[in-house]
């Protein structure tokens, strides 16, 4: 029977990533982990353990990152697969994301592993992501006299934050403005601004967890983009990472975004880890009987 939990312990966690490393050997890639997410305590009972003789052979957590979907990570031991340990963390887990009222679950998987599976049983393909690390000592192109860097401190600043993120992802401005003020209290957290003749042109976000540093949310306006500005503010965050012993440093990028992934490569960033994206509608789940049977009818 799964345990099932709202924050992962230090020594589950652990086991979790002894059991990430055995899926990664045996697949070749795996699914994401939000470790700074498993372990802070959530909402709701997100996370599920499976053991076999005090070993973790089965993981699953489930992250309510959007309004109408949900994203599932679950992880079977290659040594445990097909003996109906998924479709058991599934059952277990279903109450909650029903609960929430949602319109599709996004299931993570390592690259090309399970496509065939999932497409023959009404899954759809979402996006690719590709998680790539810096361990190499590269080039570094001295910055323009006219660019600048900062990184904001308080509130007051938080309007030049969100008018960036809305010029460049699509994102609501109350969102923002509250996951702000959330991070510019975070300790985990650093925040890049970078300027040019003195009028901010994007940011960057670093993250520590686990003794690395995951950059994020790097973004340039769209009317001065294609002028290297990209390239010096990653390379800011780079400097920066080193200056504090933050390595190694990783990143996640869609795998359609090329114009990123050249200039990622450029600076000296490898490919560590891909995964994709598949989405099931629970809204045509909702029209079968039972609903969370038919949910559970794609798991083996």
């Amino acid at each position: 029977m799964p345990n099932n939990n709202y924050q992962l312990t230090q020594e589950q966690f652990t086991q979790l990533i002894e059991l990430t490393n055995r899926c990664k050997q045996n697949d070749g890639n795996t699914v994401p982990i939000y470790s700074d997410l498993l372990l802070k305590r959530r909402n709701l009972p997100s996370n599920l353990l499976y053991y076999q003789q005090q070993q973790l052979i089965g993981f699953l957590s489930v992250f309510f990152f959007y309004d109408n979907a949900c994203e599932v990570i679950l992880m079977v031991d290659p040594r445990w697969r097909r003996q109906h340990i998924a479709k058991e963390l599934i059952s277990t887990i279903m109450p909650v994301i029903h609960s929430r009222g949602l319109s599709e679950i996004f299931f993570a998987s390592p690259k090309g592993l399970n496509d065939a599976w999932f497409s023959q049983r009404g899954l759809f393909y979402r996006n690719t992501e590709i998680q790539m690390q810096w361990n190499t000592i590269g080039k570094n192109n001295p910055p323009s006299s006219k660019v600048s860097f900062y990184q904001p401190s308080s509130d007051e600043e938080i309007p030049i934050l969100v008018n960036i993120d809305m010029a460049c992802f699509n994102t609501e401005k109350t969102e923002m403005e509250n996951r702000f003020h959330h991070l510019l209290r975070d300790d985990t957290y650093q925040l890049f601004i970078i300027c040019y003749n003195n009028q901010p042109i994007g940011k960057a976000h670093l993250h520590q967890e686990e003794g690395q540093f995951q950059l994020s949310d790097i973004a340039i306006l769209p009317d001065v983009q294609g002028k290297g500005f990209g390239q010096a503010l990653v390379e800011h965050c780079i400097q920066y990472a080193k200056r504090v012993n933050a390595l190694p440093l990783r990143l996640c990028v869609e795998s359609t975004n090329q114009t990123a992934l050249n200039l990622y490569q450029k600076l000296g960033f490898e490919t560590v880890n891909t995964w994709d994206f598949w989405t099931f509608s629970m809204e045509l789940e909702c029209k079968q009987t039972p609903a969370i049977d038919s949910t559970l009818a794609i798991f083996p």
